[in-house]
């Protein structure tokens, strides 16, 4: 069965940039307003499109110790996610719960050579949460608490 129309209107907000020399930030909000306008089952026309969630934010920071710090090659960051909740794909019975996360990382740069080595957590306090669901049977998780270990050269 196809839906007659959908519409989607909204807002989204980014800012990036340097709070210091050595301190960075980046944020982003944004605001989905999705609705069914026509459908053959006419109890829809106005609600809530399945699977799009109206609120969003994310924000990651980053400060780099400077040259005159005894932790002069290090980096930190802290960030967190955010997504509200939504209509699963195929029922109205329940909602996928909205969620927070938080992520951290540390930074090196030796010498502040081409080399960075860098070991991020991701999903800090290892919160249970769903990115989307079908139905109330087919639910889509996202990770438990998890690392990564990166090395990255720049040419």
């Amino acid at each position: 069965m196809t839906r007659g129309a959908e519409r989607s209107r909204g807002i989204e907000w980014d800012i990036a940039g340097y709070i210091t020399p050595d301190w960075q930030i980046n944020a982003s909000y944004s605001y989905i307003d999705a609705i069914i306008m026509n459908d053959s089952n006419e109890t829809l026309i106005g609600a809530r499109k399945q699977n799009t969630l109206k609120n969003s934010a994310n924000l990651w920071t980053r400060y780099n110790f400077n040259s005159s710090s005894a932790l002069k090659d290090l980096g930190i960051g802290f960030g967190m996610q955010y997504q509200s909740s939504k209509v699963p794909w195929f029922t109205r019975t329940f909602m996928v719960p909205a969620f927070t996360i938080f992520d951290a990382a540390l930074y090196y740069n030796p010498g502040k050579s081409n080399i960075q080595l860098a070991l991020n957590a991701g999903n800090l306090f290892n919160n249970s949460y769903w990115l989307g669901a079908q139905n109330y049977l087919r639910l889509s998780p996202d990770a438990p608490r998890n690392g990564t270990v990166t090395i990255a050269y720049k040419f």
